[in-house]
């Protein structure tokens, strides 16, 4: 009894509650709706171009004007890149090492003059100033005296001392031609790289200018289209959304074609203001060599490895001269002096065969025969390591080629698939069978296949002149 009094009050709120609501649903429902906002057409998306650039001039350097093939900018930047300029500069400071230990073993001759004054009953001997060669000893008696000296020296038998040193320096001479080479080579591989790079960068300028066009087209025919009651607004904000991140890929695009072209300019060591326009085109590169005639052209002629080969020999010749230095030494000395002394004069001419052997050094000997034959093992090393190391790069270089090969055939039948589809795309469009999305995704895909294509083929041209430089071949073309 107590539990359904308890159900009875409290049902009788949710009675009244309910007999309440009607009235209250009714009162809602007799209340007007509110206004739901009419879609407006948007505004239209106004571009903002980038200014043009004007690269500022670099006091100093070359200009070059007009059309610039890769050809001709490998020839301007051997002319005046200042970093072959230097590897150039080297090269001639050890031919003039090599003149300079040949003349060692020729005669000298020099000529001292003397004036001087010595106490009473005090001669004195005097050597003629440093750093000429040969040196003369020059004889003073009492009093003041005025005398000259000719002095001629010629080595008749120096153990290898000196052939060593001039063979040294020539071999050390034609290490630096192979570290001109080297330098020359890498000048060529960088400057083809830049163009390339620079070809690129034009390349994605264009496919974006063009992706702007095709946009920007959506956009006017989706605004009239809307205008004419056909499609809906969604398909108007979408295109000049898509529009207005055609325009920023264009302004970044044209950044790194600036960028890209400044960066050319700069390995050819020309002038930044330079105007130039690149006429070569981005275009498959085919290299036909195996991976074994890669290696072993690379083993043959890097300059890298002759450089190390040359670095041994002179290494060799070293060691011979030091060995040379504490053996005999025979010169031939010849001396016609004249002097004047209170009146008297004196005159004379001498010659002698001069035989000097080191008896004594304290080890030093040893040491300097131990530290030439260390230098000398570390050569052979350094050479094994460059042998090592340039079969190594030709082997990466080879197998970069070939998936850039690849890559070029995967994005061409990319490209082709994808200028299909936008075309389908569009056509069913225009036709209702698809709706706005469906053609701007085939657009996007197509830019990127583009794109693809464009990189790829950069890659293998890139891909292929680093096989020759690897093998030692990427040679400047010929004048």
């Amino acid at each position: 009894m107590r539990l359904r009094s308890a159900l009875a009050k409290a049902a009788v709120p949710a009675l009244v509650l309910w007999a309440a609501a009607p009235a209250s649903i009714a009162e809602q429902n007799a209340q007007p709706p509110p206004e739901v906002p009419q879609p407006q057409t948007p505004a239209p998306i106004t571009p903002e171009v980038m200014p043009p650039f004007t690269a500022p001039s670099t006091p100093g350097r070359p200009s070059i004007a007009g059309a610039l093939s890769i050809a001709d900018a490998v020839r301007a930047a051997i002319k005046n890149s200042p970093s072959l300029l230097s590897a150039r500069a080297d090269e001639a400071a050890a031919s003039a090492r090599v003149d300079r230990e040949r003349a060692l073993t020729r005669p000298q001759v020099s000529a001292s003059g003397i004036a001087a004054a010595n106490t009473p009953k005090m001669p004195a001997l005097y050597t003629s100033n440093p750093p000429i060669m040969p040196q003369a000893i020059l004889s003073t008696p009492a009093k003041t005296s005025l005398g000259g000296t000719a002095m001629l020296m010629t080595p008749l038998y120096t153990s290898g001392r000196l052939s060593g040193a001039v063979q040294e320096a020539r071999q050390s001479h034609l290490s630096a031609q192979q570290t001109t080479a080297a330098a020359q080579q890498d000048l060529v591989l960088a400057v083809r790289t830049a163009y390339r790079r620079a070809l690129l960068a034009q390349a994605v300028q264009s496919i974006q200018a063009d992706l702007v066009r095709a946009t920007e087209e959506r956009v006017r025919v989706a605004r009239e289209r809307y205008a004419a009651g056909s499609i809906n607004l969604a398909d108007v904000l979408r295109n000049q959304t898509e529009y207005a991140a055609a325009l920023q890929q264009m302004a970044a695009a044209t950044r790194d074609a600036e960028m890209a072209l400044l960066d050319l300019k700069a390995t050819i060591g020309a002038d930044l203001a330079s105007d130039v326009r690149l006429t070569d085109q981005l275009a498959e590169q085919p290299v036909a060599a195996t991976s074994q005639e890669a290696t072993a052209a690379a083993l043959r002629d890097r300059p890298e490895v002759r450089r190390a080969e040359f670095g041994v020999r002179a290494a060799e010749a070293a060691l011979k001269a030091v060995r040379g230095s504490y053996a005999p030494q025979v010169y031939l000395n010849a001396m016609g002096s004249a002097t004047s002394s209170a009146g008297q004069s004196m005159s004379g001419v001498g010659a002698a065969v001069v035989v000097t052997v080191p008896l004594v050094t304290g080890g030093q000997r040893s040491a300097e025969v131990r530290e030439a034959e260390a230098k000398l093992a570390s050569a052979k090393q350094q050479l094994e390591s460059a042998r090592l190391q340039v079969a190594r790069e030709a082997s990466d270089a080879w197998l970069a080629v070939q998936a850039a090969r690849v890559a070029v055939h995967a994005s061409q039948q990319a490209l082709s698939q994808a200028e299909e589809d936008y075309r389908i795309a569009q056509m069913r469009y225009e036709t209702g069978k698809a709706i706005n999305v469906e053609v701007l995704d085939a657009l996007a895909a197509l830019v990127s296949a583009r794109t693809n294509y464009s990189q790829a083929l950069c890659d293998q041209g890139i891909a292929a002149d680093q096989l020759l430089r690897a093998m030692g071949r990427l040679n400047p073309p010929a004048q």
